[in-house]
């Protein structure tokens, strides 16, 4: 039953970025994993909002001395 909740309910992908931003302005939203089509759907919803897409170890190594 639950399965099919999970299957069949809708994403709401949408009002949790709008979310996020609200409660954490300033934030950045980091993607892992090869391409960039999350990071480009965070900037259409929240325009200005900055994103890290890390896709190899130079971007991890990057995103690790950001945070240090």
């Amino acid at each position: 039953m639950l399965l099919v909740q999970q299957l069949t309910s809708p994403v709401r992908w949408t009002a949790l970025v709008q979310r996020l931003a609200a409660d954490h302005p300033g934030a950045v939203f980091v993607e892992l994993g090869p391409g960039t089509v999350l990071s480009n759907l965070v900037k259409r919803i929240v325009p200005g909002a900055e994103t890290l897409p890390c896709s190899t170890v130079a971007d991890v190594n990057a995103l690790l001395e950001r945070l240090a």
